[in-house]
């Protein structure tokens, strides 16, 4: 396998195990794992894994694992970490060394999670401080998001769609960079009022709930672009409506563009 190697795809190969070869690459950045049948990615504890410095793209999503790689903590150059579709639990989260975020993996801007076992959102990823983008959906027993996620000041996208939320605190306003919230079908009965603090928010997905009216301060989302409420209980329009927003999906599939 050539030395020189800076993207790798071994997607859907039906792989069982990480191939050997691989943990030799040392100038590796790009590693595309998606769609096998891995259990886990460990390698040889005698073998040197060559990519701790240079990895920044890690894709291993529709697979089978349980865990982390022991190595995982060590990337000192991950961005993006896509671990979806795996039967990854809490503990496996609960197994991640101290030094996780804080002296390792602190250039991770995007990780999704999208479809694993989780039943309560994972504090740890709350140490990635430089974290930009979240994706945790089809997951239906998280209903509360932990307060040292309100403290990821840099996030701009939160999407948890399919998911168990009844409601979203104070705090949430917190994320003050946040652009787009992605919360379609889960258990919320009331469009949150903090939402209205957060000046920055362009685009909204609240569809599939059980809103039954919207804020009077929702004229205060001076960002808004698009709001999404299809699926409600609704009855009639916000009162007031942000002077920015192109496009509210309202009704029944009945979108009204202005």
């Amino acid at each position: 396998m050539a030395t020189m190697l800076t993207d790798l795809d071994l997607s859907g190969r039906k792989l069982e195990r990480v191939p050997p070869e691989v943990f030799s690459l040392e100038h590796l950045e790009g590693l595309n794992l998606s769609r096998n049948l891995l259990r886990d990615m460990d390698c040889s504890r005698k073998r040197k894994v060559g990519f701790l410095r240079t990895l920044k793209r890690l894709d291993v999503s529709r697979n089978h694992l349980v865990a982390f790689p022991r190595w995982f903590h060590q990337l000192s150059r991950a961005s993006h970490l896509d671990f979806s579709a795996n039967p990854i639990s809490d503990e496996a989260f609960l197994k991640l060394p101290p030094e996780f975020g804080w002296r390792t993996n602190r250039l991770v801007m995007t990780i999704s999670l999208s479809n694993c076992q989780l039943k309560n959102f994972p504090t740890e990823i709350c140490r990635l401080r430089n974290l930009r983008k979240i994706f945790a959906s089809n997951m239906e027993r998280i209903y509360k998001l932990p307060e040292k996620l309100f403290t990821l000041k840099n996030l701009s996208t939160l999407s948890m769609r399919r998911g168990g939320l009844i409601d979203l605190p104070t705090e949430f306003s917190n994320l003050q960079r946040l652009k787009l919230l992605d919360l379609g079908q889960n258990r919320l009965w009331s469009f949150p009022c903090c939402l209205c603090q957060m000046t920055a928010l362009e685009e909204v997905w609240f569809d599939g709930n059980g809103l039954t009216f919207m804020p009077f301060d929702l004229g205060q989302m001076f960002s808004l672009k698009m709001l999404h409420l299809e699926g409600n209980k609704l009855s009639n329009l916000p009162d007031i409506i942000p002077g920015s927003l192109k496009l509210l999906d309202a009704y029944k599939g009945i979108s009204f563009f202005l």
